[in-house]
């Protein structure tokens, strides 16, 4: 084994032992840290001249002492400095050199902290808007292991600029004829969220067209200076104010010049303005393109002069567009006349219109729309109607279009039906089978009418038959009937009468009778009559017959007291023994 000379083998001890203790002394370094940390918060907004406190608290997190601790807070261009103060932890010294709030600690313990309150100035005419970002810092001269958290900032602006959406819109109609008057309504709106100053509406007239009207309708009054009526010019409106939420209507009255070619497009554009700020653009303008057309758009209507009561009735219609334009959004209407129901409708001819109508037995009104009737194009129809019990029927159909019509003159046709009234009047009679001699008799009468009209003049009778007398009548329901009898124990004829029986409506009585002279076995029949003065289509049902057979009748023997019993035993026995004395003599 080879041998290393003492000094050699002192040497390298001696250098082991150094680097080992080297070693030691940078893994103790090593060891050795800080983390400091800072955090800031503070008010988002502020208002101009006012002061801004912003809260500013130092930690250290360990796990040693931090030495040499130093916070900065640079000020913000734009703000001054009131006053910064410790509100707790180990004590800070803080000056504002150079427009820097410095605050330095020798030795911070691990785990404490320490709280500031740093205070600020936003100077008066501060615009609104402006954005102050306020950053505090921390270091340490000992080893910080964590930097991310050795600032923390804080932004303070002042309030946002009032804004206000303004808005308008226009509407008009789609067409309109040469020397007419147009019609625009013209809304502006403040959808907020703040009240818009010195708001401004203006519209000018395009083209040729003319000024004629404008009128204020709703909302914030504003001030409007207008051309001259009949000359063209621009329409101007304003408000030193406007409120958030509010809204003003308008209606302007414009007219298009005599000679006006068809097809030519008036568009006619509103704007608004203002001089609060307007965060939406885009609906500061609402425009209206109005067509310059002449159609001649006419309704006919044919039917019968008579119908009826309770059947049907046909018509026929006929929608046309004498031109010389296409004819937009072609509408025919015909409300159903009083006693009248619906039953159906066809088209016969022409563009494809789309119809609404009143269910089937029912009120009400057919609708038809024809989106686009060709100049010189017609459509027909055939509206049917249930007649009921109307008396004259007057059937109107009327036509309309978006589209200028020239000519207004033939735009509703009428029909009247003279309806022939029907009533069907009936009578029934019961009454008994078998009759007594002697006995009175009660009968029931029933009057209807089934319609479809209401009778006039309706007349009931019942004759009184031979062997029999008059005790009473009278009337149980219905429609009140006037009635004259005979005497009672008399012949004669029972006669009530009504000046009008409603449809649907009945009415019944009760007529009693006394079977004075009538044999056993006779038979006695007893007829009611009805009649109407409006025609009654069954007269089979006008008349009704009960006949009743006589019994023999039943002599009725009285009951006897016993006080009178015993008295006509008495006399009986006391005849009984005369008798018998006399045959003795």
């Amino acid at each position: 084994m080879h041998r290393w000379p003492s000094t050699i083998r002192g040497f390298a001890v001696a250098l082991l032992s150094a680097a080992i203790a080297l070693v030691g002394a940078v893994s103790s370094v090593m060891a050795q840290g800080a983390d400091v940390g800072v955090a800031k918060s503070g008010p988002d907004t502020a208002a101009a001249n006012s002061d801004v406190a912003y809260s500013v608290t130092v930690f250290n997190f360990g796990p040693d002492t931090a030495a040499d601790v130093t916070i900065t807070d640079p000020i913000p261009a734009g703000m001054t400095f009131v006053s910064a103060s410790q509100v707790s932890g180990p004590a800070f010294s803080c000056s504002t050199p150079g427009g820097t709030i410095t605050c330095t600690l020798a030795m911070m313990p691990a785990g404490s902290s320490a709280a500031f309150t740093f205070t600020l100035h936003i100077p008066a005419g501060t615009p609104d808007g402006v954005a102050f970002t306020n950053i505090a810092s921390v270091s340490t001269s000992s080893f910080d292991p964590n930097t991310e958290n050795d600032s923390s900032a804080a932004v303070t602006s002042t309030p946002p600029p009032p804004a206000a959406d303004i808005s308008v819109t226009k509407n008009g109609p789609s067409g309109a004829g040469p020397d007419t008057d147009v019609a625009f309504t013209i809304t502006v709106v403040n959808a907020g969220p703040d009240a818009a100053t010195n708001v401004t509406l203006t519209d000018p007239l395009p083209g040729t067209m003319t000024f004629v009207s404008l009128s204020q309708n709703s909302g914030p009054v504003m001030l409007c200076s207008t051309p001259a009526g009949g000359s063209s010019g621009t329409v101007t409106c304003s408000a030193a104010t406007f409120p958030a939420g509010a809204s003003a209507s308008f209606t302007l009255i414009g007219h298009i010049p005599p000679g006006t070619p068809s097809g030519t497009v008036f568009s006619n554009v509103a704007s608004s303005s203002a001089s609060t700020l307007d965060p939406n653009s885009e609906n500061d303008s609402g425009g209206s393109n109005v067509l310059v057309t002449a159609v001649d758009v006419a309704v006919t209507k044919s039917g019968p002069g008579t119908a009826a009561a309770g059947g049907t009735v046909a018509y026929a219609i006929t929608i046309a567009n004498a031109g010389p334009d296409v004819a937009q959004d072609v509408v025919l209407t015909d409300g159903l006349p009083p006693g009248t129901t619906f039953v159906s409708l066809a088209q016969a001819s022409g563009p494809s219109a789309s119809c609404v109508t009143p269910a089937a037995g029912t009120g009400g009104t057919v609708t038809c729309t024809v989106s686009v009737l060709p100049s010189g194009a017609t459509a027909q129809f055939t509206l049917t109607l249930n007649v009921g019990s109307a008396v004259t029927i007057v059937n109107t159909a009327v036509v309309a279009t978006s589209s200028s019509d020239v000519n207004a003159s033939n735009n509703n046709s009428s029909v009247t039906t003279v309806v022939a009234q029907s009533a069907d009047v009936g009578v029934t009679k019961t009454g008994p089978g078998v009759v007594t001699g002697g006995q009175p008799v009660t009968y029931t009468l029933t009057v209807t009418n089934a319609g479809p009209s209401g009778a006039t003049s309706v007349t009931l009778t019942d004759a009184v038959p031979a062997g029999m007398t008059f005790v009473s009548a009278q009337q149980t329901s219905g429609p009140t009937f006037a009635c004259s009898t005979p005497a009672v124990g008399a012949g004669g004829t029972i006669s009530c009468s009504v000046a009008l029986l409603p449809a649907g409506s009945t009415a019944t009585f009760s007529v009693v009778l006394q079977s004075a002279s009538l044999e056993a076995g006779a038979s006695v029949s007893n007829t009611a009559t009805v009649t109407t003065a409006t025609a009654d289509p069954n007269a089979a049902n006008n008349a009704s017959t009960v006949t009743s057979t006589t019994a023999q009748a039943t002599v009725a023997i009285p009951l006897l007291s016993p006080p009178v019993l015993a008295l006509l035993a008495l006399t009986l026995a006391a005849l009984g023994l005369r008798a018998r004395g006399r045959r003795t003599a």
